[in-house]
């Protein structure tokens, strides 16, 4: 989904998830105990803060989410993938979908909040004029050869202090195609979501701490994505598509097959 500019995207197994617009949200099927990456795009020609909470937890310390959560600093026409909790500067837990028993949310006694994935835009306040000789602007970066990303860190407190006991879980990829799909549903309520997000195994995502100034303590903008299952989706009037018609199914795999027999 985007709005003003930024953009958020469900990834699973690094392809973008299927949209589905019900009732004025929008949301995406969780196929439980896969995991997820939160793909975010800045396509603004200014610097951002964005603060991601997922289950209505920050994704950066844990607590429940605010606007005066830490976040993520973006400048121009860049992106980032989040693919976890954040544990220190260098490491994070990565998202899977679980059903809400399961969540980390739950464990913390904060499970109303489960099945929803959300960000709070900031920009950032106006520094006077002043000359420059050596332009020093940061942009953030994915190593694909390391599997670490470098960006930057904002927030007042120290994510260093975290002492969290992530549960076990298991983990596996999945590829799906991207769209958005228009929803009418006549349901006078809407089901809470039956999915939430685990605290997976640790990943390295590294990142280094810088001030960010806010122009307004309230965000600019704020996206909410919804998710669950496909039978939580159901419920709801929202019928799963089922694999999308490709305009070049040749480039859906890559390889040649084996002929039989054959041993490697």
């Amino acid at each position: 989904m985007r709005k003003s500019g930024v953009e958020l995207i469900v990834l699973l197994g690094g392809v973008p998830q299927y949209e589905y617009r019900h009732r004025d949200e929008t949301f995406v099927e969780a196929h439980l105990q896969q995991e997820y990456v939160l793909h975010i795009a800045n396509n603004c020609n200014r610097r951002v803060l964005v603060v991601p909470s997922v289950d209505g937890l920050s994704v950066m310390d844990g607590k429940e989410a605010s606007y005066q959560s830490s976040g993520y600093i973006l400048e121009a026409h860049t992106a980032i993938d989040v693919p976890g909790w954040r544990l220190n500067n260098q490491d994070v837990a990565k998202f899977i979908f679980v059903s809400e028993d399961e969540s980390y949310a739950q464990s913390k006694g904060k499970s109303p909040h489960h099945g929803v994935i959300g960000l709070a835009v900031f920009q950032e306040r106006p520094s006077p004029p002043q000359w420059v000789t050596e332009s020093s602007t940061y942009r953030a970066r994915y190593s694909t050869t390391s599997d670490t990303w470098q960006g930057k860190l904002y927030g007042a407190n120290s994510i260093e202090t975290l002492n969290i006991a992530p549960p076990t879980s298991q983990t596996s990829g999945i590829l799906r195609e991207r769209g958005v799909v228009e929803i009418s549903c006549a349901a006078a309520c809407e089901p809470a979501s039956s999915a939430g997000t685990a605290f997976g195994p640790k990943t390295a995502h590294q990142v280094i701490e810088e001030a960010f100034e806010k122009a307004s303590s309230t965000p600019a903008v704020v996206l909410e994505l919804r998710y669950d299952t496909k039978d939580g989706l159901a419920r709801r009037g929202i019928t799963v598509e089922p694999k999308r018609p490709s305009a070049f199914p040749g480039e859906l795999g890559h390889g040649c097959t084996p002929p039989s027999g054959w041993r490697g």
